[in-house]
């Protein structure tokens, strides 16, 4: 009768304390960090940007907006905050002369809207007297950071050729 109190009294502490280990959690994976693509060539106009700001609430987590206007932060984040993805992007796109136009963009917008599945920038583009507010959009297949770097890089493309229809129209 002792041996099987001591037997079951040992297995009991080898399950409890043993069982431990097996049933850790892993380790929580760091965040993923996502850029936009490179911009893909010049355009062959030149501009200056003389101020890029954020006024959205965006940072370098990547934002989420819902259906009833709640905004999450996504598990992944962005490599660096949205006026500098833009700064680099637009630097990719236009080469500086010193005769060139000067343009300032205020990004209003830099969101993943889940309700409508798309990323979205809004900006508000001034060339002197001229201002403009565009919204681009971009569908997004999936929720994963990749897809919205892809989804983004395609809002941003979308802001070079409307600087490209400012430029023009000057």
């Amino acid at each position: 009768m002792k041996k099987i109190f001591w037997c079951l009294a040992s297995m009991t502490i080898l399950l409890t304390t043993g069982g431990c280990w097996l049933l850790q959690h892993p380790a929580p994976r760091p965040d993923e960090a996502y850029d936009l693509a490179p911009a893909a060539k010049q355009t062959g106009y030149s501009c200056r940007f003389s101020r890029i700001r954020n006024l959205s609430p965006a940072g370098r987590k990547m934002l989420c907006r819902h259906a009833d206007n709640r905004i999450s932060e996504s598990p992944a984040s962005w490599v660096q905050d949205p006026e500098s993805l833009l700064a680099r992007y637009l630097a990719g796109s236009f080469p500086v002369t010193p005769d060139a136009p000067q343009i300032s963009v205020t990004i209003l917008r830099f969101e993943l809207d889940l309700a409508r599945s798309q990323a979205v920038l809004s900006a508000e583009l001034a060339a002197g007297a001229k201002i403009q507010r565009r919204i681009f959009t971009a569908d997004l297949q999936n929720t994963s950071g990749a897809d919205a770097s892809r989804a983004m890089t395609l809002c941003a493309e979308k802001l070079v050729q409307t600087i490209i229809t400012m430029i023009q129209e000057k």
